[in-house]
């Protein structure tokens, strides 16, 4: 029997936007982790997805989660490094994914990318961001997280989460 994949989606609101991209030919989905962005949009009907990540463990995962959900046709996943979007040309993509990436990195990398996929994306089409949710210095205390400039969440040493509320993402 078929593993249900939409069970790979983080939130229902995710899986909706993404599978919002199933009329697009070629989507991009950056930071890709194990691809569920991916394999969502593939089973929505986009024809082509370009996962790519930092790690070639993740984009390992990522070809095992492609596989195990029959969602290789169209699939394609590979290890970038940190300036590869900007050598993308413009307008390369009609969709783009983006999930908990942005959240995860220094502010002045999260602009570049915001700048980057609005790039890369061909004007009037769909960008799906997602975000973590936002922790209060009280969660991250809870949960044995460090706490630095009133936003930066620290776990073991490596920045784990840019935490930001609402109104500050959309400043």
């Amino acid at each position: 029997t078929d593993l249900d994949y939409k069970e790979l989606a983080p939130s229902v609101k995710l899986l909706n936007a993404v599978s919002d991209l199933g009329q697009c030919e070629n989507v991009l989905d950056y930071g890709c982790g194990t691809a569920w962005g991916a394999i969502v949009a593939l089973k929505a009907g986009v024809k082509k997805v370009d996962a790519v990540d930092l790690g070639e463990n993740i984009i390992d995962s990522a070809k095992f989660y492609a596989k195990l959900y029959n969602a290789e046709n169209g699939f394609n996943a590979f290890k970038v490094d940190e300036n590869w979007l900007n050598e993308v040309e413009n307008n390369t993509y009609d969709g783009v994914i983006c999930s908990n990436v942005l959240d995860v990195v220094t502010e002045d990398i999260s602009l570049s990318i915001i700048k980057n996929l609005s790039r890369v994306l061909k004007k009037g089409y769909l960008a799906v961001i997602g975000l973590n949710f936002y922790m209060s210095e009280e969660k991250a205390k809870a949960r044995g997280i460090e706490l630095v400039d009133g936003n930066k969440l620290f776990q073991n040493g490596v920045l784990r989460l840019l935490s930001l509320s609402d109104e500050e993402c959309t400043n």
